[in-house]
């Protein structure tokens, strides 16, 4: 059994909040996520001021971001766990919950840690193009739902990743109609893309109204960035250097 801790590090989230949000979290991952996915774990809140098992996977939630851009990120610390930040002040300042943030990270370290996972993905003309980057939650991200009070992030399914007559859902909210390379709005996902020989990051633009059709958009990843990290060797990963703070 994976063990994650989640730890409270910001001046904005209360240790209270942090232990419904874990709650929420973990009936997310019984009866939501598991069931679909086959990955469990068990999460622990941990408050201010206390360490966590050095041997778990930890999840930060800290005021702001280190990256610009960024709401939340993992990674992986000098022990080679994995290691994962919610900013909630920045979450807070783009009309975001960081709970359905934490909610995204938690979801994507689970279904690929190393950040090594890809799909084969075809053109509409049924060639093999390129591959599509293996995060959950990402095509989805505008998309949530409510657990006693507190928003986690939707996510999609095994069979989105598929492609060639596969059936449904795709997504656990059942809000997406096809498999890749369909998004929601707000969604994204990164390719690397054969011909180019690079990885390249495409965004369903949310609509500027009710009931317009979302375009997609290309732009680069952030520096530093997990989808940024897939177009390097791990060789040159720089592991994070985070440590809780103690209370004496």
């Amino acid at each position: 059994m994976i063990e994650i801790a989640i730890l409270n590090e910001s001046t904005v989230v209360s240790d209270p909040d942090i232990s419904a949000a874990a709650a929420a979290l973990q009936i997310q991952l019984d009866r939501d996520f598991t069931p679909i996915w086959g990955i469990p774990a068990h999460l622990t809140a941990v408050p201010k001021g206390h360490m966590p098992p050095v041997t778990s996977w930890w999840l930060a939630v800290v005021d702001d971001a280190t990256m610009a851009g960024a709401l939340a990120l993992h990674e992986r610390n000098n022990a080679g766990l994995p290691i994962g930040f919610i900013f909630a002040k920045t979450c807070a300042a783009d009309n975001v919950t960081w709970s359905s943030a934490l909610s995204h990270e938690l979801l994507e370290m689970l279904v690929d840690p190393e950040c090594q996972l890809s799909a084969e993905i075809d053109n509409n003309k049924g060639q093999f193009s390129g591959m599509l980057n293996f995060e959950c939650a990402d095509p989805v991200e505008d998309a949530s739902y409510m657990i006693n009070g507190v928003e986690v992030s939707d996510f999609v399914t095994p069979h989105w990743f598929c492609q060639g007559g596969v059936s449904g859902p795709f997504d656990f909210l059942k809000k997406l109609t096809a498999p890749m390379p369909a998004m929601l709005p707000g969604g994204y996902y990164i390719e690397l893309q054969i011909k180019s020989g690079r990885w390249i990051e495409s965004t369903a633009k949310r609509p500027a109204h009710h009931g317009q059709m979302h375009a997609r958009c290309m732009r680069k990843p952030e520096h530093g960035s997990r989808r940024e990290r897939r177009m390097r060797g791990k060789q040159q990963w720089k592991s994070s250097n985070y440590a809780p703070k103690v209370s004496p």
